[in-house]
């Protein structure tokens, strides 16, 4: 597993750059099923919502696993988390 910080993100895309590594991705087979959405239910504040997003190379198709990914991308949604001047949306992909 390689562990790659937001500065490292950074440094290594500009965002024309990263939108167009991804349309290639995706055009070279990409495996990407529909998220799940898990409500969390809270007593004292709005509800949060835990969503997990997976994708994977299709190396069936490629002939290979060289190069080849898998992975999640885990979000969760805490609408009052801005009254705690904390970040109402927050990410990580595994």
């Amino acid at each position: 597993m390689k562990i790659i910080s937001a500065d490292d993100v950074d440094a290594a895309l500009d965002f024309p750059a990263l939108t167009d590594t991804l349309a290639d991705a995706f055009r070279g087979g990409v495996h990407a099923p529909p998220r799940h959405h898990h409500t969390i239910a809270n007593a004292d504040s709005a509800d949060q919502t835990l969503l997990l997003m997976p994708a994977w190379t299709d190396f069936r198709n490629a002939g290979t696993a060289d190069g080849g990914f898998i992975g999640v991308k885990i979000v969760t949604v805490s609408p009052d988390n801005n009254k705690r001047s904390k970040p109402a949306v927050m990410g990580l992909y595994l």
